[in-house]
């Protein structure tokens, strides 16, 4: 929690190592300036501002204890706990307040929650009369990028909680503007990255995914979806009906990749805890992927031989898909087993792909701020990036909606 956070005031921290005493963060250090009211019903008399949070002033005693245990260095609390004090139903769709869908679940705190209130003389209240529009400088938003962070406020009264999606972004000053319908704590966070890597059966919560995962966590490509799953379905049909309507007979398929696993990278560690579903390109390393058989089936002549001596030159490939082609998941929290049919797949270098997905970001940033329907999907994308990948070759890409974290395989129609 807090990862950027802690770096912006390890300055700070520095000074004070000499005393082995480390005070709590200071308005200050979080939000260096007052806000400015761009937009809102305020007299003369009163100003906005933000202060240290109160919460002996909160009506909503939950409110009160998920912020006192947010703002606990001491303690390690993930946003799904969060969700869960609040009481917000992850299973729906969760909108910001500019009704962008959002996947809350996917994100962590960049900085404590602080209180948004308005002052006037000596009273404070955490009422407003209707919205309000503020530039807030924030020392973590410095260097982030518009489309990863929102502001996280709750409100202390009614307990609702809002995710506010931020209007503008200056990453070299920290300055954002956002509105807001209610005053009370709020924080900034950030959405969380999302690798691919080996398969970590011991880590998972699910015993039958572990148990699934382990017998074929050394297998290349090549396994059947029944050789994946039959443990897990807790029955003899082999046939599955996938969310568009496609029923597929499990003995028909079989793996174009050997076991991956989609997992949240927290520090030194991973998480496999997610609600929702999050829009991803999912890369996998070229080392684990048949590749050769996903060309074919896309263009049966292709190269593969010349492209063996030169993996570039599978960059020059279109975006493709595969009839009947499906990826398939474990969810290694719940055992949930999620179908992805006919994604779109291409090959990419990874800085290549990152570098794309940066100029789009600046691009972005720099145009008029009104909202598009591309833009409306930012908050719910990531490029998942594979810790084994080399930068020189490229990845199998993976595009699709995801609905799970934990191990996961792209299969084909077995052609015999």
């Amino acid at each position: 929690m807090k990862r950027k956070y802690f770096s912006i005031l390890l300055a700070a921290m520095t000074i004070a190592a000499s005393a082995n005493v480390y005070a709590a963060p200071s308005i200050g250090q979080i939000i260096p300036e007052a806000p400015k009211v761009v937009e809102g019903n305020l007299s003369n008399k009163q100003e906005l501002i933000v202060k240290d949070v109160d919460t002996g002033a909160y009506k909503d005693k939950k409110v009160a204890e998920v912020v006192t245990k947010v703002n606990d260095d001491n303690t390690k609390v993930n946003m799904n706990e969060i969700l869960k004090d609040l009481k917000v139903d992850t299973t729906e769709t969760i909108k910001t307040n500019t009704e962008k869908k959002v996947n809350p679940s996917l994100y962590e705190s960049l900085t404590p929650f602080v209180d948004l209130v308005i002052k006037e003389d000596d009273k404070i209240t955490y009422e407003t009369d209707g919205a309000i529009k503020t530039t807030l400088t924030i020392e973590a938003a410095k260097d982030v990028k518009k489309k990863d962070v929102l502001l996280m406020q709750i409100d202390p009264t009614t307990g609702k909680v809002a995710f506010v999606a931020i209007e503008k972004l200056d990453k070299a000053t920290g300055e954002v503007t956002a509105t807001f319908d209610s005053l009370g704590p709020v924080m900034l966070i950030e959405k969380v990255p999302v690798v691919t890597k080996k398969v970590s059966p011991e880590k998972y919560a699910d015993e039958k995914v572990a148990d699934a995962a382990k017998k074929l966590k050394d297998q290349k490509a090549g396994f059947t979806l029944t050789d994946f799953i039959d443990d897990l379905t807790d029955t003899e049909n082999k046939e599955v009906t996938l969310d568009n309507g496609q029923t597929i007979n499990l003995d028909d398929y079989v793996s174009a990749s050997s076991l991956i696993d989609m997992a949240i990278k927290m520090s030194d560690d991973y998480s496999y805890d997610m609600s929702g579903s999050l829009d991803a390109q999912v890369n996998c390393d070229i080392d684990s992927v048949d590749w050769k058989s996903l060309v074919t089936a896309n263009d049966a002549d292709f190269d593969v031989d010349t492209a063996e001596g030169d993996l570039s030159l599978l960059t020059e490939i279109e975006p493709f898909t595969i009839p009947d082609s499906i990826v398939v998941q474990a969810d290694a929290s719940t055992g949930e087993l999620n179908y992805l049919a006919e994604p779109e797949l291409s090959f990419a270098y990874p800085e290549k792909e990152a570098e794309e997905a940066d100029d789009a970001d600046d691009a972005d940033e720099t145009a008029d701020t009104d909202e598009t329907a591309d833009a409306e999907d930012d908050l719910m994308s990531w490029i998942v990036k594979d810790e084994a990948g080399s930068s020189e070759q490229p990845n199998l890409v993976i595009k699709g909606e995801f609905k799970g974290m934990g191990p996961l395989a792209i299969f084909t129609k077995d052609a015999k």
